[in-house]
């Protein structure tokens, strides 16, 4: 048990297995940003009644009372108004993130398995962003 355990040890810090989550959690806890961005500045497209109230009753249920006041203005403004520029933002900057955060895990599945990249970093990048939209 004892040499399974310094095995398992070894293997981590050989791999670097600590780096890679942390790449990870880091670019998948950025995409969050961006995503909720998205994914507010597509409300107003979808034609929902009452949506901005709906959502502000949301918010004071969810946050406590002084984070709900801070993200009222931003929100209320963001759902009563359609904005493409913002909806851009949001969808391109959620796709960076998050096929960042599968980047990392491609790399770290090249570095556990002793496999060199071989494509480019656009073509890899590419590849990163297909898995992203199909797993994502």
């Amino acid at each position: 048990m004892q040499k399974s355990l310094h095995e398992l040890q070894k293997n981590i810090q050989d791999h670097n297995v600590s780096n890679g989550a942390a790449a990870l959690a880091y670019y998948l806890f950025l995409a969050i940003f961006p995503a909720m961005i998205f994914l507010l500045s597509l409300l107003p497209y979808l034609g929902i009644p009452n949506l901005q109230q709906a959502i502000m009753e949301l918010l004071g249920q969810l946050l406590p009372a002084q984070a709900a006041q801070a993200f009222t203005g931003a929100v209320q403004e963001v759902v009563a108004n359609k904005n493409g520029g913002l909806l851009s933002f949001g969808a391109l900057g959620t796709l960076w993130a998050a096929s960042s955060g599968m980047l990392a895990i491609m790399q770290q599945l090249n570095i556990v398995n002793g496999v060199k990249e071989s494509r480019s970093f656009f073509k890899a990048r590419g590849v990163a962003v297909l898995l992203m939209i199909a797993f994502g």
